[in-house]
């Protein structure tokens, strides 16, 4: 367990009270106050906190320096409701592409390969030998008109 100085123990304690009732008064009071009774785990905790607090104060100094203000854009309202029909017009053109997709219905010109190989298969049937040889199927000659 890292040790404290009781100097950074009096910075901490001057913006945190632990053994305050009322967490608010702790953060509102400017006089350093010091804990004699404090336990190692709330030392601890109050060193992680103010750690913390360093850290984010930090980041948003970091996020509102000059630096940044180029890269941070405000959008109008025309802008945003451009934004807003592209979106849209992007999802209906996907929406077109994907037409069949959850569809049964197959497509017309699957049916109609279908339909033409069905036939093919009927045509190819009547030229079997085995066909032939049956009684119902009396081949008859092709007459020319």
């Amino acid at each position: 367990m890292p040790s404290y100085d009781q100097e950074s123990l009096l910075s901490i304690e001057s913006r945190f009270s632990i053994d305050s009732a009322d967490s608010r008064v702790g953060l509102l009071s400017k006089e350093p106050v010091v804990l004699r009774r404090a336990s190692a785990g709330d030392v601890e905790a109050a060193c992680r906190q103010a750690d913390l607090e360093h850290i984010m104060a930090h980041q948003a100094r970091a996020a509102h320096s000059p630096s940044m203000a180029a890269q941070r854009v405000v959008l109008t309202n025309a802008k945003q409701r451009d934004m807003q029909m592209a979106s849209l017009a992007s999802a209906v053109n996907r929406m077109g592409r994907l037409r069949f997709a959850n569809q049964d219905c197959p497509l017309v010109r699957d049916r109609r390969a279908s339909d033409i190989e069905g036939f093919i298969n009927k045509l190819d049937r009547l030229g079997v030998k085995s066909l032939k040889d049956t009684q119902r199927f009396s081949p008859q000659p092709l007459v020319a008109p």
